[in-house]
């Protein structure tokens, strides 16, 4: 296992993200992730840690030319890792909760794809954005 020397402290294996045409995006986005001090200490919650797992999910997040996208295992475990707290996939996987957003002034189920406010200012903060992807 290599380690970064983030904040978290257990150091993240990023070999386990080069398996995909999006390798170099997804180690990026783990490197950057890790590293920030502000997401970290967020993602100890777990409203938070489960809105960052929706937002990987369903969409395809860019940094400069990059472009990174997760299965909804993959997400799971991107988020589990960066927690750093023995997780894995399944403690995110396939989110069931009562929340819901107004679209169009109906109210909707918050499900794998929804990007809050929240994590949308996080992201862009690393320099990362999204698009929704079907």
């Amino acid at each position: 296992m290599s380690s970064n020397g983030g904040p978290m402290g257990s150091g993240i294996d990023v070999s386990n993200y080069k398996a995909s045409q999006t390798a170099g995006a997804k180690r990026q986005f783990m490197v950057d992730f890790y590293n920030s001090v502000s997401i970290s200490k967020k993602l100890e919650d777990q409203k938070y840690a489960d809105y960052f797992y929706l937002a990987l999910c369903n969409n395809v997040w860019k940094k400069n030319s990059q472009e990174a996208t997760w299965s909804f295992r993959e997400a799971g475990g991107v988020v589990a890792d960066l927690r750093g707290k023995g997780e894995d996939y399944l403690n995110f996987y396939c989110y069931m909760d009562d929340d819901t957003v107004m679209i169009d002034g109906v109210p909707t189920p918050i499900s794998e794809g929804y990007v809050s406010n929240e994590i949308r200012k996080d992201f862009a903060s690393l320099g990362w954005f999204h698009e929704h992807r079907e």
